[in-house]
């Protein structure tokens, strides 16, 4: 009888293994495919957005975790400016990324976003000559 119940208690204890892991799997998966689907619906919903006089935003994107990542989260960007325009951005290019790193360390919006150790991302083109202008990466150990 005490055989018996260490064999059910060691199969139970398997299974709630077993069943802790699937839990734990399909959570980080449901948790990627509601970034890949907000991602989505926030692009069909407010892009293009202008974001002021001569940025607009085209798109956001979520790309899924890979190896040692742990997911993207990007925001592409198109600005309206000449070459001279380019050039003078590019001077301010600290202050740029200074800001926003200010502004994903001090928002509540990407809280899910950064709990998840997500890499966000800020790419920036030129509506010129389609020239990549700015490409910010913020990795977990750059954000707070």
């Amino acid at each position: 009888m005490h055989i018996k119940t260490n064999i059910r208690s060691i199969i139970i204890r398997k299974y709630l293994y077993g069943v802790f892991i699937i839990c734990l799997l399909s959570c980080q998966t449901s948790l990627e495919d509601r970034f890949t689907l907000e991602a989505k619906e926030y692009t069909n919903r407010y892009c293009p957005k202008q974001i002021d006089d001569v940025v607009v935003l085209d798109s956001v994107v979520y790309r899924k975790a890979y190896e040692n990542n742990n997911g993207t989260y990007s925001y592409y960007h198109s600005v309206n400016v000449n070459e001279q325009g380019v050039d003078t951005l590019k001077t301010h290019e600290k202050e740029i990324y200074d800001e926003f790193l200010n502004r994903i360390n001090n928002t509540q919006d990407l809280k899910q976003i950064k709990d998840a150790g997500i890499t966000i991302e800020y790419v920036f083109y030129s509506l010129d000559n389609n020239d990549q202008i700015f490409d910010f990466k913020f990795t977990k150990d750059i954000y707070k």
